[in-house]
């Protein structure tokens, strides 16, 4: 348990009672792609939200991540699934989280993790939403020499390390490397 420095215990550096988890917001996310719902995949983002797919093309703006993704849904990746695990979350103020993940989406029962994703995350209301995302293909020095496979779940993220601003201690998070699932603050 980790206090929030006024004497409350929590779980997790990024849950706050009766707020959005990290983890929630990836699971819509990994949700929306599931059923190939482009809306709300969308909705996850903000309205000014910037894209960058791992192909080096960028976007800007709900609207055009809805139109993509529709495409996307319905032409190249129809009927695709998606994994998703975080493997570093950092969170610089109590507003904002910097999230790096594993992912990849297939069509079998089990997804290899080929990219690394980064999502900037805003809390508005309450709830995550996007404002950056970045998808880079991993490289071959990165990837394990058989590529961990990720079952439909998120997976545990590991805790987020607070900085000035967050009303809390910051942390720090001892160096993680893929395909290491757990990145704690000490």
């Amino acid at each position: 348990m980790v206090s929030m420095g006024d004497g409350r215990p929590r779980e997790t550096m990024m849950t706050v009672k009766g707020e959005d988890r990290v983890e929630d917001f990836l699971e819509r996310i990994r949700q929306a792609w599931d059923a190939g719902d482009a809306a709300g995949y969308a909705a996850q983002f903000a309205e000014d939200a910037s894209y960058v797919f791992f192909m080096g093309d960028a976007m800007f703006g709900r609207a055009a991540i809805a139109q993509t993704h529709h495409e996307v849904f319905t032409r190249w990746q129809k009927g695709t699934r998606m994994a998703v695990k975080p493997v570093n979350v950092r969170m610089p103020n109590k507003f904002t989280a910097v999230v790096t993940t594993v992912g990849g989406i297939g069509t079998g029962d089990r997804i290899k993790f080929d990219k690394f994703q980064t999502f900037t995350l805003h809390r508005r209301e309450g709830r995550w939403e996007c404002v950056a995302f970045q998808n880079t293909e991993m490289s071959r020095r990165s990837k394990p020499p058989t590529a961990p496979e990720e079952s439909r779940t998120t997976g545990s993220a590991p805790q987020a390390t607070p900085g000035p601003g967050s009303g809390r201690a910051a942390g720090s998070v001892r160096p993680c490397s893929w395909p290491e699932t757990a990145c704690a603050v000490r």
